[in-house]
């Protein structure tokens, strides 16, 4: 009996001792999550998954290596993060984000497929991506992958301008995405929700929508989500002809994205601020803000805009041979990429000027 009270004696006094060990792992890897998802979360294939996956990872590894890891993380180096890491398939999720291009996954895994599926949507392969989610079953065991699954049906439906099975996706998946607590994922169907109701004209209930996707991201201080957000709010108000508005969110996007790696969105939302300068007759500020871009290099779709901003600008200040070099310019760039609609819109343009002439 004393020997048993001695033993409960022993247990009890080491309650707080192993509270307090399971304590400090929880809040250690609570740490290392924060950076891991600093690292990642300004790629466009960023997924919570591979953020969790990467963090518990790096917990079970021995002190030395883990120190090792986490000094490629401090110094936002993923490439040599990759290289240290042996799980296979943890590679494969982080080469999603960083590989211009990536293959198929070779394993047999839902959520590997759905990845790729989702960076194949946002490199506009449509065809491939309906293909592969198709073969998937219809409601995978894991509920993330099956939040994950209907966002996605979610985006080729918004696509294919099946708007109606869209939304209901978008709000099947937000639910499951809350229930996991996927804040990044929850954001980025807000915003594709918020796409979908501009797209219906249901411009109040995409104006809230794309505010809860902003007010997330910024929680997350994910600058590309932020930005992508503000930017299309920026189109939402100009579509209602609220300038100001239009005017205020477009500098919200623009300071979210100058810092980032990947150029593209702040190219983007200067074109739409120049573009919003053109259409409140302010030529002079719109040219000088598309000129400070030239010394970038973009895809042919936003230098054809680019161009196409320049040719309204210049036709604003009645500078016809300037307007006409710069439409000739985007029609050519639009004809290669078979958008036949902003092609004639130049054609117009360059009729006009040259009847000025």
């Amino acid at each position: 009996m004393q020997h048993f009270i001695f033993f409960l004696w022993v247990l009890l006094a080491l309650i707080p001792v192993i509270i307090f060990i399971l304590r400090s792992k929880n809040f250690q890897k609570k740490i290392i999550y924060q950076y891991v998802n600093n690292l990642l979360i300004n790629y466009d294939c960023f997924s919570t998954i591979t953020a969790k996956q990467l963090t518990s990872y790096i917990c079970k590894q021995s002190h030395p290596r883990k120190k090792e890891l986490l000094k490629y993380i401090f110094h936002g180096n993923i490439a040599d993060l990759l290289k240290h890491i042996n799980d296979s398939k943890l590679k494969y999720q982080l080469s999603l984000l960083t590989a211009k291009k990536s293959s198929a996954p070779k394993f047999n895994q839902p959520h590997l497929t759905l990845l790729y599926i989702k960076k194949l949507i946002i490199q506009g392969i449509y065809t491939q991506s309906r293909r592969l989610l198709h073969k998937i079953n219809e409601k995978p065991r894991s509920q993330t992958a099956a939040a994950l699954k209907l966002y996605l049906d979610a985006q080729l439906a918004y696509h294919d301008g099946d708007l109606l099975n869209a939304s209901a996706w978008c709000i099947q998946a937000i639910k499951l995405f809350k229930k996991r607590k996927f804040i990044y994922e929850e954001a980025d169907t807000y915003f594709l929700l918020g796409q979908i109701y501009q797209a219906g004209k249901f411009y109040d209930s995409s104006e809230l929508m794309l505010r809860n996707s902003l007010n997330l991201f910024n929680h997350l201080k994910c600058n590309l989500g932020a930005a992508k957000c503000a930017c299309q709010l920026g189109l939402l108000t100009a579509t209602q002809e609220r300038w100001d508005d239009a005017h205020h969110f477009f500098n919200i996007s623009i300071n979210h994205s100058q810092h980032l790696n990947n150029h593209q969105p702040y190219c983007l939302s200067v074109c739409y601020m120049a573009l919003l300068d053109v259409t409140m007759h302010n030529h002079h500020n719109a040219i000088k803000q598309i000129i400070s871009l030239n010394t970038e290099k973009y895809n042919d779709k936003l230098t054809a805009f680019q161009n196409d901003i320049l040719a309204q600008a210049y036709f604003g200040l009645q500078q016809w041979h300037k307007a006409i070099r710069y439409a000739k310019q985007a029609k050519k760039i639009y004809l290669s990429l078979d958008d036949s609609h902003s092609s004639s819109l130049m054609d117009e343009l360059i009729e006009k000027s040259a009847t000025n002439l």
